[in-house]
């Protein structure tokens, strides 16, 4: 079984390709991102950000999973909301939220699928290095809370416990997040802290 970082090939035809990208074009009522003036914008992901993303998120190793470019490909194509942030221009992060029917055969992911019939998972989230602190990652945050307020009770991820990760865990539950669960991989080498946000639905 793949993990979350697990690199797998994927091509999609050029239609999936591109369809794979616009969906996140179309209107998702009843949500709307609103972002004050001095916050980073908010936008749908294009093939040409691709390249982008994947620096970002190879900059961003061991606290989210190595990938490929393919892989970045297939998450456009499974997820349910991905979002990017900009700054003066520049793509300074993005987070990728999968709901229970995307065929992703990462265990993180499954832990939720096996214990919540209806979640928004934050697969990833990453924000350059050189804006950490500025609020990039809590206005994505905050989107993703306003996307999962329209569609499921709850807001789940995991924090790294090995390597540990204590910035990311107090954000988390500053944000109201809360521990439901862990899991070792790799014979202990690794540990991940499950984390939920309850969501009032409607």
């Amino acid at each position: 079984m793949r993990g979350a970082g697990a690199a797998i090939l994927v091509t999609l035809a050029p239609d999936r390709l591109d369809c794979a990208f616009r969906k996140f074009d179309r209107p998702r009522a009843p949500y709307m991102t609103i972002c004050p003036p001095e916050s980073p914008v908010l936008r749908s992901p294009t093939q040409n950000d691709l390249t982008a993303l994947l620096s970002l998120n190879q900059a961003a190793v061991p606290h989210v999973g190595s990938i490929f470019l393919e892989r970045m490909v297939w998450f456009a194509d499974q997820a349910s909301y991905f979002r990017i942030a900009e700054v003066d221009g520049a793509i300074v992060g993005f987070l990728l939220g999968l709901t229970p029917e995307a065929d992703y055969g990462s265990l993180n992911f499954r832990w939720f699928q096996e214990r919540y019939a209806s979640f928004v998972y934050i697969d990833r989230i990453v924000v350059d290095s050189t804006v950490h602190r500025s609020g990039v990652g809590a206005t994505l945050y905050s989107d993703i809370e306003m996307y999962t307020h329209g569609y499921a009770p709850v807001l789940a991820c995991e924090v790294n416990l090995n390597p540990p990760n204590p910035v990311s865990m107090a954000f988390h539950e500053a944000r109201g997040f809360r521990r439901v669960g862990s899991m070792q991989d790799r014979g202990g080498e690794k540990e991940v802290c499950f984390m939920i946000k309850d969501i009032p639905v409607g």
